[in-house]
């Protein structure tokens, strides 16, 4: 079952962290690991626990080559008789995911809307959304991502990244219908401006193969 994203949430959450990188904003040494938890259910109208434990670590390999890797997981659970909100569901694909899919294209299974004006909201109803199937996301979420950046422009500070992205969004992992994990591929680069880093990159899909995808 699912819940409407409308209502009012009060929560409580905490984070622990242990970081060892060499440097926050551009890390090129070290290890990071945090886990992190929110219980909503203090008042309010939404009720759920949503866990996510991230590692992530950075090596120097040779000429200013530097090796990235983060791993994450994450789980949200329903409290008592209340649903998951679906706003809070996980979706995956885009930038900061899998970033050789669409942002928000994958995750949890497809539900199809009734064709019922009667049974939709009105702006389901102005987005054409009457007997289409779309997702809701899932309650889990795993994702890896690994990349080498390596300099182009030093003085300049613009380097290049290659990179490889393997994860998912589901319910059940035994009971996905369609692949078990998505991954793909892809290059771009960074330039680390004076307001901060802008980034470049194209994706391949490596699993249900389109379109490569500009980011």
């Amino acid at each position: 079952p699912v819940n409407d994203v409308n209502g009012n949430t009060s929560s409580l959450a905490g984070n622990l962290v242990y970081d060892r990188r060499d440097d926050r904003f551009d890390p090129r040494e070290g290890f990071y690991g945090s886990l992190s938890s929110e219980y909503a259910g203090l008042g309010g109208d939404r009720f759920y626990l949503k866990s996510t434990a991230t590692v992530k670590y950075f090596h120097p390999i040779v000429w200013d080559f530097i090796f990235r890797m983060n791993v994450t997981g994450s789980n949200i659970s329903r409290m008592g008789d209340r649903s998951v909100p679906n706003s809070e569901l996980f979706l995956m694909g885009g930038l900061f995911s899998l970033r050789g899919y669409d942002p928000f294209s994958i995750g949890g299974d497809p539900v199809t809307l009734s064709s019922n004006p009667a049974d939709l909201s009105e702006d389901a109803i102005k987005a054409g959304l009457a007997g289409k199937k779309i997702l809701i996301g899932g309650v889990n979420q795993v994702l890896m991502n690994t990349e080498v950046e390596f300099p182009l422009l030093k003085e300049a500070k613009i380097r290049g990244v290659i990179f490889a992205d393997v994860g998912n969004a589901f319910n059940d992992f035994s009971k996905i219908s369609g692949p078990k994990l998505y991954a793909n591929l892809g290059w771009g680069f960074r330039w680390f401006t004076p307001i901060g880093p802008l980034r470049f990159e194209f994706g391949y899909p490596m699993v249900n193969s389109g379109a490569s995808k500009f980011f």
